[in-house]
C-alpha cells in the first residue's frame, strides 16, 4: 500500500535551485494583498511606533548615567525613572 505524493522524501531529494522571482509573479502575488491593504499600513506604522518607544530606554538611560546622578538631582532622577514605566 503506497501514499499519494512524495511527502519528506519528495523534500530529502530536491535539489537546492532557487526559484526564480520576476517582476510579473511578484506583482501577482501583491495583487492579493490589496483587500488587506489598510491592515499592512496599521501594522507596519505600529512597528514604526514600537521601534520609536524601544529606542527611548537607552537615551533615558544615558541622561541619567551622564546628567541626572552625577549633579544629584532627585527630582529629574525620580521622572527619568518612572518615565519608561508608561512606555512598556
Amino acid at each position: 500500500m503506497g501514499f499519494h505524493g512524495s511527502g519528506w522524501w519528495g523534500v530529502l531529494r530536491s535539489t537546492d535551485e532557487k526559484p526564480v522571482v520576476t517582476w510579473d509573479l511578484l506583482l501577482r502575488v501583491l495583487r492579493y494583498s490589496i483587500p488587506y491593504l489598510g491592515m499592512i499600513i496599521i501594522i507596519l506604522v505600529m512597528i514604526l511606533i514600537s521601534t520609536g518607544f524601544s529606542l527611548i530606554t537607552p537615551l533615558l538611560l544615558r541622561d541619567l548615567i551622564d546628567n541626572t546622578i552625577p549633579n544629584g538631582n532627585l527630582q529629574r532622577l525620580l521622572f527619568s525613572s518612572l518615565l519608561p514605566l508608561f512606555f512598556a
